[in-house]
């Protein structure tokens, strides 16, 4: 049986089997998938009240995933942005540092623009992609190595660059990129009420390229006979304690 969304379709199988099997989103959605995956997220050397700086990382990680989730609705409604909410999902939250390696200024969106995506975008998300979002957050907070190592790799692999010459990749991007994986994992370990938030944000760019990996590497012919989008999630009962924020259960139910 299949069950057609505008964005994907669902196919359950005789065995009782569901598969999410994503459609080709529109040229302008493609192109906001790495825009939308990117922040600035602190670095390791930025600052000695790192570990203190939970506002600021709060911040960080909440505008991320309302940017993720309200991408991930466009695409699964094959919806195209226009307008305030377009110039909202092109901007990337990021902070600056003086010539000493201090925080010097930051860009966190207003509270008025995160809402704004949240109220007029976030609503229109369908629950089978809540439902992959949150098998994707369950393993991020498994008590693995393995999946702290890929989680804080991939966040800190689409961390927003620093800017590059002739669109060569210098050594100070592959610099920022350790440092923020090493911010990224001191952080989880040591805030809890962060650890939720930050496996949040990466569910988020996880599947965005999941569903463009997919689409780009299966063949149209080939769909119907092939896995779709893998749920994730965890029975693991090894799982780091990690509190819900409040706005938890409006993004990802």
């Amino acid at each position: 049986m299949t069950t057609s969304y505008a964005g994907f379709e669902l196919v359950t199988s005789e065995h009782g089997r569901v598969d999410f099997r994503p459609f080709a989103p529109s040229n302008i959605l493609r192109e906001l998938v790495p825009l939308v995956s990117a922040t600035m997220w602190p670095r390791s050397g930025a600052s000695g009240r790192l570990l203190q700086d939970t506002d600021l990382w709060a911040d960080l990680c909440y505008w991320h995933v309302v940017r993720g989730v309200s991408l991930l609705t466009l695409m699964s409604t094959a919806t195209e942005p226009a307008g305030q909410v377009l110039d909202d999902l092109r901007k990337i939250p990021a902070i600056r540092y003086d010539s000493d390696g201090e925080l010097d200024e930051q860009y966190v969106p207003t509270e008025y623009q995160a809402h704004r995506l949240d109220t007029a975008v976030v609503p229109g998300c369908p629950e089978p992609v809540r439902e992959l979002l949150r098998g994707r957050i369950e393993y991020a907070l498994r008590q693995w190595p393995t999946a702290q190592a890929e989680v804080f790799a991939e966040l800190a692999g689409g961390a927003a660059p620093l800017p590059v010459d002739d669109q060569v990749e210098n050594s100070g991007n592959r610099w920022y990129g350790a440092q923020v994986g090493t911010a990224l994992f001191a952080t989880f370990l040591g805030v809890p009420e962060l650890r939720w938030p930050l496996a949040a944000a990466w569910a988020t760019n996880h599947l965005l390229r999941s569903w463009l990996s997919w689409v780009d590497s299966t063949p149209q012919e080939a769909r119907q006979c092939t896995a779709g989008l893998a749920p994730y999630g965890s029975s693991d009962p090894k799982r780091y304690d990690a509190p819900q924020p409040d706005w938890a259960g409006g993004l990802i139910g």
